[in-house]
């Protein structure tokens, strides 16, 4: 039998291992690619757990500041009332003491909050130092005169604490403004970096949709060459081989019927039948051969084309990875 050159198919092997080199250097690029993007995404969460301590650190001391703050400004009002209380009720000796003791009761019926109370405390207060410094002006006894320079300095003391706790409550105030803008400006960073990371998944959804369509169609054409120049070469064995097989047949025929004419060579004629016949066998088998040849081909083919789907496969799961970390890069 004459052997059969096979041009297309050489070339399609050429043309898969030019694909599959490419493959390879896209394969081992994006390998870069991705240690690359690991390194970036270990450094990333790092700082971002880094930050996430100190954030924590930071507002459990600001949430202890608070709390030590509240308390002393609790503990300040409790004195400053308990002291203001124990001043009021100390002036019964006088028809004035008494009026302004009436008006404190009034006071503490109808606004038992401190915070409500400290504006007519602080009236009454004054009050008290007008009278007593108008008592010393008027009072001729030196202890008596004592007393009421006591009396009149403890409550001059209880306004400069009075005032220090009003300027407490004013920081006190600006501190949690402060606290509530930076936590609003904090919660409208992390909104914008959600949306621009909802942006960047939906950009690299687009891509991912674009290649796949693009791979398909290559994979698809592929695979229309390769049946094609299978079906030509199957068609061409086949018609070698039957060719043989019909050369043979005719000229078996011929023999038998020399051998029926020439029966004195019948030993000779038994002979060159046998050799036919084997020949026949051996046509045979390598029929049998050639068809498992074909089938072993398609398996082969089938095989390469998984292994193309796989690489390609491969290569956009990358190429996403690759997107991912530059839209990263672009926004950090």
């Amino acid at each position: 039998m004459n052997k059969v050159e096979l041009p297309s198919n050489l070339r399609i092997q050429n043309f898969l291992q030019n694909e599959l080199t490419k493959t390879d250097k896209y394969v081992k690029q994006h390998e870069k690619e991705l240690n690359t993007l690991q390194k970036y995404q270990k450094i990333i969460s790092q700082n971002c757990q880094s930050n996430k301590e100190k954030l924590s650190q930071l507002f459990s001391k600001q949430f202890e500041l608070d709390q030590q703050l509240k308390e002393k400004n609790n503990q300040l009002k409790q004195k400053r009332f308990l002291n203001e209380q124990s001043y009021l009720q100390q002036q019964k000796e006088k028809d004035y003491l008494q009026a302004l003791d009436s008006y404190w009761s009034y006071q503490q019926n109808f606004y038992p909050n401190i915070d409500y109370m400290s504006d007519s405390v602080e009236k009454s207060r004054q009050q008290l130092v007008q009278y007593y410094e108008h008592q010393l002006s008027l009072e001729e006894n030196q202890s008596e005169r004592n007393q009421i320079k006591q009396k009149i300095f403890q409550l001059r003391d209880a306004q400069i604490k009075y005032n220090k706790c009003r300027s407490i409550e004013g920081k006190i105030k600006k501190a949690e403004k402060l606290r509530i803008q930076r936590f609003d400006t904090s919660v409208e960073k992390i909104k914008k970096h959600e949306q621009h990371i909802l942006d960047v998944m939906y950009q690299n959804q687009i891509l991912s949709e674009r290649k796949s369509d693009y791979f398909k169609n290559k994979i698809h054409m592929l695979k229309e060459k390769l049946c094609l120049s299978e079906l030509e070469q199957g068609q061409k064995r086949l018609d070698q081989v039957s060719k043989a097989i019909e050369k043979d047949n005719h000229r078996l025929k011929v023999k038998v019927n020399c051998e029926k004419i020439n029966q004195q060579n019948d030993s000779i004629h038994i002979n060159h039948l046998e050799d036919k016949l084997n020949k026949i066998s051996s046509l045979e088998e390598i029929k049998k051969i050639l068809k498992k040849g074909r089938h072993q081909i398609t398996n082969n083919m089938q095989q390469q084309k998984s292994e193309i789907v796989q690489q390609i496969d491969d290569l956009r799961n990358s190429s996403l990875k690759s997107s991912i970390y530059q839209s990263q890069l672009l926004y950090y």
